[in-house]
C-alpha cells in the first residue's frame, strides 16, 4: 500500500532507519505475536485517547496494560477513554488496529500529544507503518527524533500496571 510514502520519504529525509515486514493484518496484540519472529525488537502497542478535550497517543510494551488511573494523574485530566473511528482517521489518517507514532505527520494541526511509557526507552520498538500490514522496528531515540519534528508535544512516564 502506497498511502504512506510520505513516511518513508521523512524517514530517509530525516537520516531514520528502520526495519520493515510485511504481514498479514492484525488487529490487535495477541495476533501480532508472529511478527516477532520475523523482525528484532520490542513489541509495542499504541492507544489512541482522549478527554473529549484532548488527543494522546500511547504507546508502550505489549504486555503492559495502561493504568488510566495512572494515566489521568501524570497528564493531569480525567475520564480517558479510547477516541473514535472518525477521530482516528480525521487526526491521523488510521483505520483502527494501525495506531501509530509515526502518523504524526499527518496531524498538521498539533491535536495529539504522545506519551512514552518509561519502560520502552532504549530500546528498538515494533509499530506500524501506519497500516496493520507492515511492522517497522525503529530505535527510540530515532522515535523521539520523529516526534520531535513532526511538532509534537512528548512525554515520558510511567503509564503502565
Amino acid at each position: 500500500m502506497e498511502a504512506c510514502m510520505e513516511l518513508y520519504d521523512l524517514l530517509e529525509h530525516l537520516g531514520i532507519s528502520y526495519q520493515e515486514v510485511e504481514h498479514a493484518p492484525v488487529w490487535c496484540v495477541e495476533q501480532a505475536q508472529f511478527i516477532k519472529q520475523m523482525i528484532s525488537g520490542v513489541g509495542c502497542k499504541s492507544l489512541f485517547l482522549t478527554d473529549r478535550h484532548r488527543y494522546f497517543l500511547v504507546m508502550l510494551k505489549e504486555e503492559k496494560r495502561v493504568s488510566m488511573k495512572n494515566l489521568d494523574q501524570a497528564l493531569h485530566v480525567s475520564h480517558l477513554s479510547m477516541a473514535s473511528e472518525e477521530d482516528l482517521k480525521r487526526i491521523l489518517g488510521l483505520e483502527p488496529g494501525s495506531v501509530t507514532p509515526l502518523s504524526l505527520f499527518r496531524d498538521t494541526n498539533h491535536l495529539v500529544t504522545v506519551i512514552l511509557d518509561k519502560s520502552l526507552e532504549n530500546q528498538s520498538l515494533l509499530c506500524h507503518s501506519c497500516v496493520n500490514t507492515k511492522t517497522m522496528s525503529i530505535a527510540y531515540h530515532d522515535l523521539l527524533r520523529w516526534i520531535m519534528f513532526t511538532g509534537h508535544e512528548y512525554q515520558m512516564t510511567e503509564v503502565a500496571e
